[in-house]
């Protein structure tokens, strides 16, 4: 059996601005209604969908594809399924969880999709909890974080 791990994400700072959806209206964000958790693709890759979070403090709304501000499909596109999650610009500390149950006993790596206009910030917490423990907690979208980039190549 598989332990299970809450994925935290805590976002004060989101730069997207865009009209309410409730979850209801974007199919992807219904996946995972019941808080089923996620489970490794066979290769052992986690994927963690944005509109799969389960909000625990208000201000994260799953969001449908063209409200943000990189509306592409090929190449550089920063949303999957045609849906994200999204908070208000400014807002006070909104939390929104995923659970994930790791059966292997393995470092990950914990890469992270988002937008970002040029030379402004994004910045959000990633938190992971396992076993009322956190054992990751690390700052993105700041200009000073290392970014990867498709095809290879990096900033």
């Amino acid at each position: 059996m598989g332990k299970i791990c809450s994925f935290l994400v805590i976002f004060p700072f989101l730069l997207l601005i865009v009209p309410y959806l409730s979850a209801g209206d974007i199919p992807a964000a219904k996946f995972r209604m019941n808080g089923e958790p996620v489970v490794a693709a066979p290769d052992g890759t986690i994927f963690c969908e944005g509109e799969e979070f389960k909000v625990v403090k208000p201000g994260w709304e799953a969001k449908k594809w063209g409200e943000n501000y990189y509306a592409a499909t090929f190449a550089n596109t920063f949303i999957s399924r045609k849906a994200f999650i999204g908070a208000p610009e400014n807002c006070d500390e909104t939390v929104a969880t995923i659970d994930i149950d790791v059966k292997d006993p393995a470092r990950y790596l914990v890469l992270v999709r988002y937008e970002a206009a040029y030379r402004f910030e994004t910045q959000f917490r990633v938190r992971i909890e396992q076993g009322g423990k956190i054992v990751f907690d690390r700052l993105y979208g700041a200009r000073s974080n290392e970014k990867i980039w498709a095809f290879g190549y990096k900033l």
